[in-house]
């Protein structure tokens, strides 16, 4: 379906939407609009600015390989179910700031062409693979209930996780940046995966405030550890239960570790660090107490 004209929802209930494949060639506008049926719009082509701000929607959200050639709003949005703008392009900025999404949404294999903006938003997970973020991104005052998964995933532009609370997981697997990642302020997850990231500058997470539930397990695979910097009073080194790293691979991590905090001159870090690895040893030879 083709709409040649502008289309106009604005704080109206909508029992029905079905726009798969459509094309939209004016502005869209679903300002405060309550909509409770699925949102369908796969495949869909927005040519001007589309806004749902403040859209309620209470039922699945279907975004997937839609294509966005202007601006497009999902700030102040309420999603109570899933949400999947999976295969997607934005050519214009991508707002979703302050929305809260309920359940799982997908940003995966989506192409920002420019800058991308969650900042204040409250998410259930995320999960972001093979997708490009072009323009800059803003991940700050987020907090994530449950799980934040970046793989594959490519940053040209600066990217801030500033002051977000990360969840229970973080993942960082096959992440390439040309900037800095920042997490100034962010609360630890639980745990944190960092795998066979390739990054032009260091992660660092010493000014990070501690995971309210403890140290923040830290699992670290084909990780230069110059890469990633870690106050160890508040993180663990960690491995996963079914990784195949044998024990000097494992040993490894924490030598290489252990010459960084030394070399940095942090003796309190280096210290915690230490107590860790006396403990590794200790569980590998059977001596754990």
């Amino acid at each position: 379906m083709v709409f040649t004209n502008p289309v106009n929802y604005r704080y109206k209930p909508i029992g029905l939407l079905n726009c798969d494949s459509s094309i939209f060639n004016q502005k869209v506008d679903f300002f405060s609009s309550n909509i409770k049926c699925t949102a369908n719009f796969p495949q869909t082509t927005f040519h001007a600015q589309c806004n749902f701000k403040k859209a309620n929607f209470k039922n699945d959200v279907d975004f997937k390989g839609s294509q966005f050639n202007d601006a497009a709003n999902f700030c102040y949005v309420k999603a109570t179910e899933a949400v999947d703008f999976s295969g997607s392009e934005f050519h214009g900025n991508a707002l979703f700031w302050m929305s809260s999404f309920s359940n799982e949404i997908n940003l995966s294999d989506v192409d920002f062409r420019q800058d991308a903006f969650f900042m204040g938003s409250h998410f259930q997970s995320v999960f972001c693979e093979n997708s490009h973020f072009q323009g800059e991104t803003g991940f700050e005052e987020v907090a994530v209930n449950d799980s934040l998964v970046f793989s594959e995933v490519k940053f040209s532009k600066e990217v801030r996780f500033n002051d977000a609370r990360l969840g229970h997981h973080l993942i960082l697997n096959r992440v390439r940046s040309d900037h800095v990642l920042r997490f100034t302020g962010a609360f630890l997850p639980d745990t944190m995966e960092i795998k066979n990231c390739a990054l032009l500058l260091p992660i660092d997470f010493d000014s990070c405030f501690p995971n309210p539930n403890g140290k923040c397990l830290v699992y670290l695979e084909n990780t230069d550890p110059e890469d990633v910097w870690m106050d160890f009073r508040l993180f663990e080194i960690w491995f996963l239960p079914n990784n195949s790293m044998g024990f000097n691979e494992r040993k490894k991590v924490f030598d290489k570790f252990l010459k960084l905090e030394e070399k940095r001159n942090r003796t309190e870090s280096l210290s915690a660090l230490k107590t860790q690895y006396t403990q590794f040893l200790n569980r590998e030879s059977g001596m754990d107490y």
